[in-house]
């Protein structure tokens, strides 16, 4: 059972996705064809952006997070920044797909692992602010 609240970020968080999809089928429309898709990364930055997603509300324990902070609060902030960090880089490598593999592995990696260190950083200073 999904409660009121959770239902209407869940689908707060699906129509900024939407949006983001749009934006670049407007401004990239390449972006979004077979060969791109398929012989590119773009299918890559495509199921990053909607598996992060599922980050701010998955509960404490679980494998798919990046960070494992001690509470429980804490462990819901620091997901919900992953997941807000991770949907834009999605996107971001959808767009860098469509020039060369070197630039979409750059940027995959890259971004992947700033993510970690933000997040990382962040529980942090939230287990030190006894969150």
């Amino acid at each position: 059972m999904v409660q009121p609240s959770t239902s209407r970020s869940i689908q707060q968080d699906l129509n900024l996705i939407f949006a983001g999809y749009a934006l670049i089928l407007v401004f990239f429309p390449t972006t979004y064809t077979q060969p791109n898709l398929i012989s590119h990364y773009g299918v890559l930055g495509f199921f990053l952006a909607l598996i992060s997603l599922s980050l701010s509300y998955l509960t404490q324990p679980t494998a798919i997070s990046i960070s494992q902070p001690n509470s429980a609060p804490n462990w819901r902030s620091t997901n919900l920044l992953e997941a807000r960090l991770l949907v834009p880089l999605g996107l971001v490598i959808m767009v860098a797909a469509t020039s060369s593999s070197r630039l979409t592995w750059i940027v995959s990696v890259g971004g992947i692992s700033i993510v970690t260190l933000i997040t990382r950083l962040y529980s942090n200073y939230l287990a030190k602010q006894d969150l």
